[in-house]
Order: structure tokens, then sequence, then C-alpha cells
């Protein structure tokens, strides 16, 4: 009986998994956690499992990670982020790791040598890092010939000319992929101190030769579209907000729903 148990079935898959091992091994690697300090992500397989729950308090905060829309992550970065998946999620995995290579990954191993369960662990510096809009400057009215300076910006929400890199004259091009969170019909606010337009998916809904805030109801799908918006330097307030509700008010977009094209 000693060696069925210890040896026979302690190296066989199926007694493995009859006994929960999946789970435990990711309650183990959940106790590692802070959980007031780690948001936390679980597969759909391992979420809300009562064997995890038991064992790993902090799980019931977790959240499911949906691998149809899993990245990029709509978190602010003030805080790491752990993602447990299952066996036969490996390719998510290393999408997830190629989105943020500088994560951690950790695999816990099945008694034929496989992973059972993939955690990884992404700091707040890696999320933030393919967050906001790529940037550009140039000194007056013309957009061409090399910028006067690019930097990444988190969103849009500045007060000009003291947040702008050149002085007056000039002209900004932002260049980003908004997400956006559910499908539904958005009402977009850009407050800009000169002349400005915004192409959204190609489209131009906001476009005004004078400066002020100009007004736009767009019906979108869920996930990412192309946003590129072109502002004349001035005197005053550049903002760009949204809501989702007509009674609700604006809100400037977050840093969240913001991320760099050629890093998405």
């Amino acid at each position: 009986n000693a060696h069925t148990y210890l040896v026979r079935q302690a190296n066989n898959l199926g007694a493995w998994g009859a006994h929960s091992a999946r789970d435990t091994l990711a309650a183990r690697q959940l106790r590692e956690l802070d959980p007031d300090n780690t948001t936390i992500y679980l597969s759909e397989q391992l979420f809300n499992q009562r064997v995890i729950q038991f064992l790993a308090p902090q799980a019931r905060n977790s959240r499911p990670l949906l691998p149809a829309d899993a990245l990029p992550l709509r978190e602010p970065g003030d805080r790491p982020v752990a993602i447990l998946l299952e066996r036969g999620q490996a390719e998510l995995a290393g999408e997830i790791m190629r989105t943020y290579p500088n994560a951690q990954r950790i695999e816990s191993l099945n008694p034929e040598g496989h992973a059972e369960l993939f955690t990884l662990i992404i700091p707040p510096e890696e999320i933030r890092r393919i967050q906001g809009l790529e940037a550009r400057y140039w000194a007056g009215e013309a957009v061409d010939g090399d910028p006067h300076s690019t930097r990444i910006e988190p969103n849009l929400d500045a007060s000009w000319p003291g947040a702008a890199p050149p002085s007056l004259p000039f002209t900004a091009v932002w260049d980003t992929i908004l997400y956006v969170p559910e499908y539904g019909e958005y009402e977009f606010a850009l407050q800009s101190p000169g002349a400005a337009t915004a192409w959204l998916d190609l489209l131009p809904p906001l476009s005004s030769a004078e400066p002020g805030e100009q007004h736009a109801s767009v019906t979108l799908a869920q996930g990412k579209h192309r946003l590129r918006l072109r502002a004349s330097g001035g005197e005053g307030a550049l903002r760009l907000s949204w809501r989702t509700v007509q009674d609700r008010p604006f809100e400037t977009v977050p840093p969240w729903a913001f991320y760099q094209p050629s890093l998405v």
C-alpha cells in the first residue's frame, strides 16, 4: 500500500489530478502574493474554484481573465498584476510574455514534467510601459520633416503652452490605440486652445478650425480603435473626455484606455 500510494499514485497523472493538485498548486502560488497590493486574475477554469478559495482566501478578490479580451490589461499600473493560467493555455501565456516581456513567468510542473500551471507576475512599470499616446510636436503650422520633439504622454489633459515642449506657434499630432471597454454609444468632448481634428478609425468625428470645445457621438464596438489627433498650439486647456450615458458628467479619458500602436 505504501508503494502504491507514495510511488505509483504519486507519479500518476490521473491520480495526481483526482486530488485537486492543479488547484492546490494555484493556491500555493496565490499565498505567496500580497492580496492588498496585487491585482489577481485567474483563468476561467481556476476562477471561483472552492479548493483554491479554501486554501488561499485572497483568491476571493480575484477577477476572471477572458482570453478573447485579455490584452492589453486595462490596469492603471499602480500595483503588480498576477495572472494564473492552467495547462492548455501555454499560447496565451506566451502572448502575455510577448506583450509584457519583463514579466516573471513561473511554471508549476505535473508528474510527467509538463507545465500544469502558469503564473505570470507583471510589475506596474511594465503595465505602464505600453500605455499612452505617441506625441510629436512641430514648430509652426506645417507637419512635415522631423518633429521638434517626440514623447509618450499618458492621456490628453494638459495646459498649453506650458506643458508643450516647443514655444508658440506649434502643431502637435498624437497617435494611439483607444480601448473601448464595452459596446455602445460614446460621446466625446475635445477641448483645445486652437484648431483641432480627431480621427477615430480613419473617420474625423471631431474637427474645428476654431478654439473651444467640440462634441461628437459615435457608436463603438468593444475593443481597440485607432485614434489620431492633430491640434494647433495656443493658450488654454487641451483635454479629451468621454461618457457613455447622456445624464452622466464627462470624464477625462483615463491612461488605461490608451496604448502605443507600436507595442500592442
